[in-house]
């Protein structure tokens, strides 16, 4: 089966994806962990426990929604594991005000659907308003 690195774990491990063989997610786990030991401080809380930091992503589907690290597998299956993501420069919508380009400031409005979206404040470019 094939395991993507992404992130700082692929530059710890040195490589962007492998293949390994395990009946589960643990299993994978176990056989990434043999093939590089200097990921263990960063994937595992305590020994066999997932960090909660980490995003382990079986198919597309985080494996905490699933059955953890006792998910089965089967051949096919593609396992995606990425670091925490953090920090970043705060949004312009968080402070009100728009960017030196001359862009509005954002607001939070109601698309059409119903559901939240962020605006232009003086309405929606796009649109001529």
């Amino acid at each position: 089966m094939r395991v993507n690195l992404y992130a700082t774990y692929r530059d710890m491990a040195g490589v962007k994806r492998l293949e390994l063989e395990g009946a589960t997610v643990g299993e994978v786990l176990e056989a990434l962990l043999e093939r590089h030991p200097e990921l263990a401080a960063e994937l595992l809380g305590a020994p066999g426990v997932l960090s909660e930091r980490v995003s382990l992503f079986l198919n597309g589907r985080d494996v905490r929604y699933l059955q953890g690290l006792a998910t089965p597998l089967s051949s096919t299956d593609v396992i995606d594991i990425f670091p925490p993501v953090a920090g970043g420069a705060p949004h312009p919508a968080a402070e009100g005000a728009g960017d030196r380009a001359g862009t509005p400031p954002l607001r939070t409005g109601r698309d059409r659907t119903g559901g939240t979206a962020v605006l232009p404040v003086g309405g929606d470019r796009a649109r001529g308003g």
